[in-house]
């Protein structure tokens, strides 16, 4: 995986849910380009931390929403 997108991933996973993960634990499930947006769906089996409220993240600046989703979602679509 490029080294900038590892950065990204964990970089964006803490801004927009709170959870921390590590570098050595990113596994890249899928990438694909939708209109002008590319999108990454990976897994890490390890993270910590505590998922932040949806009023935390408005606080933030966030916009999107944080949910744990099935397995079956991720497979027909994520973007």
């Amino acid at each position: 995986m490029l080294f900038w997108l590892s950065d990204a991933i964990i970089r964006e996973t803490f801004e927009e849910t709170g959870l921390k993960i590590y570098k050595d634990d990113i596994e890249l499930i899928d990438e694909r380009m939708e209109g002008k947006n590319y999108c990454y769906c990976f897994r890490a089996s390890e993270y910590f931390g505590t998922i932040l409220s949806q009023d935390e993240l408005k606080e933030q600046g966030e916009t999107g929403i944080v949910k744990w989703v099935d397995r079956s979602v991720l497979e027909t679509g994520f973007c």
